[in-house]
């Protein structure tokens, strides 16, 4: 799995399929978010729905890029946002 840079973020997702449903299935995705900085990442997980663990990869990173603008605030960064869904299912992984 390759690391996705964002921000001075590295960006790691792994994909496990939870469970089926249809017409999508819905994946269970552990996600890393570490600062280029720093030397410990934050772990989240997130479920989600998508058509394969592509897709779900995809939309994980989507809501990492999120999390990332939200917390530095777009005060940050030149330019126009970028587009990403508007909620973001993160949740700090417990333990």
């Amino acid at each position: 799995m390759r690391a996705h840079i964002y921000r001075g973020f590295e960006i790691n997702c792994v994909v496990a399929k939870a469970e089926t449903g249809k017409p999508s299935a819905r994946w269970h995705c552990a996600l890393t978010i570490r600062a280029l900085d720093e030397p410990e990442p934050l772990h989240y997980e997130i479920d989600l729905n998508a058509w394969t663990p592509a897709g779900a990869r995809n939309l994980c990173i989507q809501y990492a890029k999120q999390h990332v603008d939200e917390s530095k605030g777009p005060e940050h960064y030149a330019g126009p946002p970028q587009q990403c869904p508007p909620s973001s299912p993160l949740r700090k992984k417990s333990g």
